[in-house]
């Protein structure tokens, strides 16, 4: 039995190589990752910090005055 695990162990670590040897050869021209902007809003997170600084810790009037700048 140990003979036989042993065995198998050495096939998957075979394959593992020759998959990583393929994969150092391939050439990829362009990065298929999403670019996330920095100034974008996680879903409902906008609405939650705008209802809290009008609600919760009233620093402003309303949404619409609440003014948002690049910096």
């Amino acid at each position: 039995m140990k003979e036989t695990n042993t065995a198998e162990i050495g096939k998957k670590v075979k394959k593992e190589q020759t998959a990583t040897g393929k994969e150092e050869h391939s050439t990829v021209t362009q990065s298929t990752e999403k670019i996330y902007d920095l100034y974008e809003w996680a879903p409902g997170l906008k609405e939650a910090f705008e209802a809290d600084m009008v609600n919760g810790q009233q620093y402003v009037d309303s949404v619409d005055t609440i003014r948002y700048e690049k910096l």
